[in-house]
């Protein structure tokens, strides 16, 4: 599957109000995006085919994927690399919001992520 950390409310990457969501990555329509990317276990592939973007994941390594989304929706986002038998887990959805919507999306997500 795929995690994807957020910052929490204080706007921090890596503090302790960090929150994870599975198989979902949000993104603002029309902002550079920089996905950091990283694996625990084998190498997968990060692929969002309507964005034109597909990077190795190698386990051990800091990887960067970068890409900016146009047009607002929901996009597929799977490992093109066959990574073993729970492959056909490595499946996600990337949501493209308007700003307004992902703003109200990180502040709806990080309330409910918090003790």
């Amino acid at each position: 599957e795929w995690q994807v950390t957020y910052p929490g409310a204080d706007g921090t990457l890596g503090s302790a109000d960090d929150f994870t969501v599975r198989n979902q990555l949000h993104v603002p329509v029309g902002r550079p995006i920089v996905v950091h990317l990283s694996s625990e276990d084998v190498i997968h592939s990060f692929y969002v085919p309507q964005f034109r973007v597909r990077q190795d994941v190698v386990p051990g390594m800091d990887i960067k994927a970068w890409f900016q989304a146009t047009v607002p929706g929901t996009y597929e986002l799977g490992c093109s690399q066959l990574c073993g038998l729970g492959h056909y887990r490595m499946r996600a959805q990337v949501v493209v919001h308007t700003q307004e919507d992902y703003d109200a999306w990180m502040k709806q997500a990080a309330q409910e992520a918090s003790p």
